[in-house]
């Protein structure tokens, strides 16, 4: 072995020595919701983005690029156990003179593929503002760089945005440049992209554009936001699979016009063997005080929060395996989300999180979720001191609960019976624990049960709640007067 690969795997031993002791404490318990675990490096910057993918035995691999020196940069792997907890770093590749914010994906095949806008080295004979293929056939354990670039053109985009077409094999990658949005479809030829700013007879500019695919109809969805003179909104475009040229029109989300460029990647994601794609954004223009959830191509987008006062940042979509959809942003130092049901019919309580403690910016965040939980990635400045790092966490769906009557009235020293219920998304939830004035009742198929009250001798409003595992509980209040 050469003098310089002995000073490198030195070099690289050292750097996972500093990740194990930093993230071995955590690597030793499950995740709850609310607890944040670190699973990139602490020197990281506000532009940096993770992307994660998930294999069958339920551990979720999450992708993310490190700069080792003012010349140096890497890409590395930190992998969640099912249950949540935070494994230790790998490398996946090192040395090369620049890496962007990846895509990570899982082929029909097994395989796992990690893209990302990269530059080998300063020699001539390197490839230069491309995009490199890494491929993993074991399950993460080792990767293989493909010897030939997938793609050039793409500078350091950040973030780059994919999808695996309906045949579970050809990519579709996405990055955005001074001259326009580019889609590559496949791994050959490197020099044919599709340039949707230009297809959609826009000037300038786009940014961070969010991939998809629709698993029923096989088409590739690509959202971005765009500063032009059309409107500055997010904009979405659907491609041919085979082929990958446009289809249909540039479609703007409703409610986005004169809105705020994402800084992250544009959230949109299909259904696992449904049709459609569905993408998430902020409206209410700079004071981004609405959060969006859009069907693509439908006349209206839906309203999942809506606050004046603070502004509603980083909003992002992933979808479960049974085919609901989640919805997550952050405001006022917590993370917000809501679940909806499995028809997307209906969308259910809103849960929160707060931030890690000592945060004083969140930047970024991701989604990767399963049928019971979902995997929160954020990526946070501390108040003090410098350096952004992405944080994970768990969240689980809100239930409600709603009383009927919800205000009751009866004669003093009476008797009476109040009917709660509990949802999820509007879907009845049975065996949820309810309590009511010291009362604890489980609830039937149809998620209710009839609590009896009294007998009174003066008006009261006590509190309702509802809890079971998996779920963020519920409270209600029940107000009981005299006639």
């Amino acid at each position: 072995m050469d003098r310089l690969s002995l000073v490198r795997n030195a070099r690289v031993a050292a750097w996972l020595m500093l990740a194990m002791s930093a993230l071995l404490p955590a690597a030793a318990r499950a995740t709850v919701p609310g607890h944040w675990d670190a699973v990139t490096s602490a020197n990281g910057t506000d532009i940096d983005q993770i992307a994660t993918v998930r294999t069958p035995d339920g551990r979720l691999h999450v992708i993310w690029h490190r700069q080792t020196s003012a010349s140096s940069s890497s890409l590395a792997q930190t992998v969640l156990a099912a249950n949540g907890s935070v494994g230790i770093p790998q490398e996946i590749a090192s040395s090369w003179a620049g890496v962007g914010d990846a895509v990570a994906l899982r082929a029909a095949s097994g395989n796992l593929l990690v893209f990302s806008a990269a530059t080998r080295g300063v020699s001539a004979t390197d490839p230069l503002d491309s995009v490199e293929q890494w491929t993993s056939s074991d399950g993460g354990g080792t990767w293989a760089l493909t010897p030939t670039p997938v793609a050039d053109g793409a500078g350091f985009a950040d973030p780059l945005g994919g999808a695996l077409g309906p045949d579970g094999t050809t990519p579709f990658l996405a990055w955005s440049t001074t001259d326009g949005v580019f889609v590559h479809r496949g791994v050959d030829p490197p020099g044919t992209s599709v340039n949707l700013e230009q297809a959609a007879g826009f000037g300038c500019c786009g940014y961070d554009p969010g991939v998809a695919l629709d698993s029923s109809s096989g088409a590739i969805g690509v959202a971005w936001y765009a500063l032009v003179d059309q409107g500055d909104a997010v904009y979405a475009r659907t491609l041919d699979a085979g082929s990958g040229a446009p289809t249909g029109t540039t479609m703007r989300m409703p409610g986005t016009v004169d809105s705020v460029a994402p800084d992250q990647r544009v959230g949109l994601t299909g259904l696992p063997g449904r049709s459609g794609l569905f993408a998430a954004y902020n409206g209410g223009g700079a004071s981004q005080s609405t959060v969006l959830a859009w069907r693509v191509g439908a006349a209206t987008a839906t309203t999942l929060s809506i606050n004046h006062s603070t502004e509603l940042r980083d909003p992002t979509i992933t979808a479960t395996p049974d085919g609901r959809l989640w919805v997550a942003w952050s405001a006022a130092a917590r993370i917000w989300a809501r679940r909806s049901n499995p028809t997307l019919s209906q969308w259910g309580a809103v849960t929160s999180i707060p931030v890690r403690q000592g945060t004083g910016t969140v930047y970024k965040l991701a989604l990767n979720a399963t049928a019971h939980a979902l995997d929160v990635f954020a990526a946070f400045a501390p108040q003090t001191g410098s350096g952004v790092q992405t944080w994970h966490s768990q969240m689980l769906a809100g239930l409600t609960l709603t009383a009927s009557p919800a205000r009751l009235k009866l004669r003093k020293g009476k008797r009476g019976a109040i009917k709660l219920t509990v949802t999820d998304a509007g879907v009845p939830v049975q065996g949820a624990r309810v309590t009511l004035s010291g009362h604890t009742s489980g609830t039937n198929k149809a998620g209710s049960v009839t609590v009896k009250v009294g007998p009174i001798t003066h008006a009261a409003s006590p509190t309702a709640r509802a809890g079971k595992s998996g779920y963020t509980p519920a409270s209600a209040q029940v107000h009981i007067g005299l006639r």
